[in-house]
This record gives structure tokens, C-alpha cells and sequence, in this order.
């Protein structure tokens, strides 16, 4: 099995932060273990959704946030161990 770095890009989450209720976008970089690079991504956007801290999300199924992958890299079994995934990393969307 290979491990890849997988940095994802999300964007619409409507949100509350820091008493800031407003769409959000989001970068999260996972360290996963897969066959391909295909499945890697499938493998961290399923791990970001699952993740608790993003359940807050109050979307309409008609407007669901968007997760892509921004970029990915297959790295060493030593990566996960000296940089484990320390959660999200946020911006708030300009008001047009």
C-alpha cells in the first residue's frame, strides 16, 4: 500500500466560526494509505466529510459544499508519524 499527502480544497460551507455566522472555505491536508492516487483522493475527501468539526455545516441539500483535490503526492511511511493532520485550516468568502 503507498501513502500520498493530499491537500483538499473546499468551498460554500455555511457556517458559524468564532461567533461569525457566513460561508467559509476551507484547506485540509490527509495523509492516507491507498492503491492509486484515485482512491487517495476519495479516501481524504471521505475523511474530511466524516469529520466532526464540520457537522456544524447548515447548507440546503440544494447548495452542498464542494471538496476538491488541490494537489497530491505520494510521500514516505515516516510522514504521517512527524506530521499528523492537525484539522482545518479556514477563510471566510468575500461578500460580493
Amino acid at each position: 500500500m503507498r501513502r500520498f499527502a493530499v491537500i483538499v480544497h473546499g468551498q460554500n460551507f455555511e457556517m458559524t466560526l468564532d461567533g461569525k455566522e457566513a460561508e467559509f472555505g476551507v484547506f485540509a491536508t490527509r495523509f492516507v494509505d491507498a492503491p492509486s492516487p484515485e482512491r487517495a483522493s476519495e479516501a481524504a475527501i471521505q475523511e474530511i466529510l466524516a469529520d466532526p468539526r464540520l457537522a456544524g455545516r447548515r447548507n440546503s441539500p440544494e447548495d452542498p459544499p464542494t471538496l476538491a483535490v488541490d494537489k497530491q503526492g505520494e510521500v514516505g511511511w515516516w510522514t504521517r508519524r512527524l506530521f499528523p493532520p492537525r484539522g482545518f485550516s479556514f477563510y471566510m468568502k468575500e461578500r460580493e
